[in-house]
């Protein structure tokens, strides 16, 4: 794969110096696309190859295996495991699907993304073959999401956020209580791992050359993923995400978006539904100090237990929640058109396109007014910190739920896969 790089970022330059830049390249990328390269030719090769690494013992050879996958920008710089003929089997043991499907068309290569190149991807993370259908599941949404794959070469820091709901979450110990989006349960960390490693290894995404994020983020390692508290959600009455979204209760169902920027924590203590939604309308202040009114849209909101719980027992669902966030933000946080920071009219012209009619001491705010454009989950353990995930593009990106499909001997898989539950703690109540 020919590569040519520009200076970057663009946002905020003239279309005569964007022009330019693109003119200076022009003769390299007619180069690449009209001779066939020696690299090229090396990766056409080794399709059709299996790479062989010896070594005086096994640790020796592991070493050398990592050291080679990092040399050619395929690892995430922690140890892979690796993915031996052996071992690319038994993960396949997860999926009724043919090896050589094509699930994905990956970007920016444009490399198909197989059954079986997804096993050797899991293999590498340390993913077991129970968890095949929720990866598969997951990299065929992210293929639907508007900036998913755009997600993975831009500027800002970025990586997807993975939702899980239904009977498989606790099937395959995806964790949804406490610390639910860091470590310690390998369903997670490795589910997640082994998106971030397709997207590396046959998307091509490489640091500094088609990956250009800024300073990046540790999510793009692991991604982020978790299950909805959904014993919780039963004590309180609400539904699940994917129900929301018209699936059956016992379905189970991914959803996954490109998150950017990570989240805020939010800390509050209550003890009425409205003292926290008061505190809560304060905490979302997001979206105007900043200067991006331009980008318009809503917010996920991660909710702890405890918050939840607080709210159900005053009346609220999560349907009123959303509703309330819809008519309330926009009210409170909206600015005069005239506020907009200069840069984002140069870079984004569709959205002051929009506004361009209004006087510029038009109020305008960066919360949409549509009750679907917040997302509400319920997610974590004791205490009483919940997360304001910002959506963070003026591409309106939303989750993409899909339903994961068990291949037919699913008991059987989940039998030999030895699934370890990991016990945790009782909520107060």
């Amino acid at each position: 794969m020919a590569k040519w790089v520009t200076p970057h970022p663009t946002v905020g330059k003239s279309s005569e110096v964007l022009r330019k830049e693109t003119e200076d390249a022009l003769d390299d990328i007619i180069q690449g696309l009209t001779r066939v390269s020696e690299t090229a030719v090396k990766e056409r090769e080794a399709e059709a190859t299996t790479i062989e690494i010896k070594g005086t013992d096994y640790f020796d050879a592991f070493e050398k295996f990592n050291h080679y996958f990092l040399k050619e920008r395929w690892g995430d710089g922690l140890p892979l495991f690796p993915p031996t003929r052996e071992k690319v089997d038994w993960m396949l043991t997860g999926t009724d699907r043919a090896l050589g499907e094509v699930v994905v068309k990956t970007r920016p290569s444009g490399r198909a993304a197989t059954v079986e190149a997804i096993a050797i991807n899991a293999v590498m993370a340390g993913a077991i073959p129970a968890y095949l259908p929720v990866i598969i599941t997951a990299l065929e949404a992210w293929d639907e999401c508007a900036w998913g794959w755009g997600s993975v070469t831009t500027t800002s820091p970025a990586a997807p956020l993975v939702v899980v709901n239904g009977p498989i979450a606790k099937q395959l110990d995806i964790n949804s209580k406490s610390n639910a989006t860091g470590y310690g349960w390998r369903a997670n960390t490795t589910i997640g791992r082994t998106i971030e490693l397709v997207f590396n290894t046959i998307g091509g995404t490489e640091p500094g050359y088609t990956d250009m994020s800024i300073m990046g983020c540790s999510s793009t390692i692991t991604s982020t993923v978790m299950a909805e508290n959904e014993d919780v959600l039963h004590d309180i009455g609400w539904k699940t995400y994917a129900e929301l979204q018209g699936f059956e209760k016992e379905a189970n169902v991914l959803s996954i978006v490109p998150a950017f920027w990570g989240f805020k924590e939010i800390w509050i203590k209550a003890n009425s539904a409205e003292d926290l939604l008061e505190c809560l309308i304060w905490e979302l202040d997001n979206k105007g100090r900043e200067g991006l009114m331009d980008w318009v849209g809503g917010t996920w909101l991660f909710l702890c237990p405890e918050h939840a719980q607080i709210l159900a027992q005053d009346g609220w669902t999560k349907e009123k929640v959303m509703d309330y966030l819809s008519s309330t933000l926009p009210r409170y946080y909206c600015f005069p058109k005239g506020k907009l920071r200069t840069i984002f009219k140069e870079a984004y012209p569709r959205a002051t396109e929009i506004t361009k009619i209004m006087p510029d001491n038009a109020l305008i705010s960066g919360y949409s007014a549509e009750a679907s454009d917040y997302k509400i989950f319920v997610v974590g353990g004791p205490g009483n910190e919940s997360q304001n995930w910002g959506v963070g593009a003026p591409f309106h990106p939303d989750f993409v739920s899909r339903e994961i499909k068990a291949p037919r001997n699913w008991g059987e898989i989940l039998k030999k896969s030895e699934i370890m539950t990991m016990p945790m703690p009782k909520l107060p109540w």
